[in-house]
């Protein structure tokens, strides 16, 4: 049996392995707190303010493609409050790499193209789960996720992030077709008979979308070019970028997409498939 001794370097030890732990939880705890609060802010510049809205009629796409004034009757009931922007509750499955197992997802996003996004989501199961949040405002994109909510495990912004979130902002105005209207600035261009191409510009740079539309005017695919790391190398480069529309749900007026696939290199052999979302809840603003 030791000397008592000689116990109290091994309490003192413990004791201060003890308070070491508490306070890099601590720490880890306030840099998350301020992360939700910075979130929080963004989130809330994007919210529209409140008054009168137009409501969506057929004069304001008709001087569109056909394929596109097709798309706009199809999607926005007429007499509809034009929205500025749109919150959105998911659930589904992702993936971080090819190959890897998929995850599954619950989200919030709260989208006003083309100002800027907010996606708060929280990845896998309990507990070995990350949660975080993707967001694009004021020319500026940043990612930030943590395992177990507390141990920062992705930390990006930059040039190339903030490129990349502008492509997706822009992609992701499905689930607003009020933001794709002339009147918003968005220029259309006849493609066939099946498709159309929209230029939406954000924060100076143009990114062009190609939809493909039913004879309906459902929407089925929309793909673009998008700047990402998926690379050989892991450089940043144009690559093409698609989501295919699986189902369309009706919400206050405008029907959206409610189940869809994206994924990197869209249309070729390479494509890496890695988000299926599942839309359960959609409030237009």
């Amino acid at each position: 049996m030791p000397h008592r001794s000689g116990l109290k370097p091994l309490r003192r030890g413990i004791g201060l392995g003890v308070a070491g732990v508490a306070a890099v939880t601590a720490w880890l705890i306030r840099a998350r707190a301020r992360e939700r609060a910075e979130v929080q802010r963004a989130w809330a510049t994007l919210e529209p303010a409140a008054g009168p809205r137009e409501r969506f009629r057929p004069e304001l796409v008709q001087a569109l493609p056909e394929p596109a004034r097709r798309y706009f009757l199809h999607a926005i009931r007429v007499g509809t409050p034009l929205a500025e922007a749109v919150e959105l509750e998911m659930g589904g499955t992702m993936r971080l790499r090819p190959g890897w197992p998929w995850l599954p997802l619950r989200a919030r996003e709260l989208l006003a193209p083309p100002r800027g996004f907010v996606w708060e989501a929280t990845v896998g199961w309990l507990p070995l789960s990350f949660s975080g949040a993707d967001c694009y405002r004021e020319d500026a994109g940043s990612t930030r996720f943590r395992l177990f909510g507390l141990l920062p495990i992705v930390r990006a912004a930059g040039p190339d992030v903030s490129r990349s979130a502008r492509g997706r902002l822009a992609g992701e105005a499905i689930w607003n077709p009020a933001s794709l209207l002339p009147q918003r600035g968005v220029v259309w261009e006849p493609r066939d008979g099946g498709s159309a191409r929209a230029t939406l510009t954000v924060d100076g740079e143009p990114v062009r979308l190609t939809l493909a539309i039913t004879p309906e005017g459902g929407l089925r695919s929309v793909m673009l070019e998008r700047w990402g790391n998926q690379t050989e190398t892991g450089r940043y480069a144009a690559i093409p970028f698609g989501v295919e529309v699986l189902e369309e749900g009706e919400f206050h007026g405008y029907t959206v997409p409610r189940r869809l696939r994206g994924g990197w290199w869209y249309g070729s052999e390479r494509c890496f498939d890695f988000f299926h979302p599942e839309i359960r809840r959609v409030q237009f603003r």
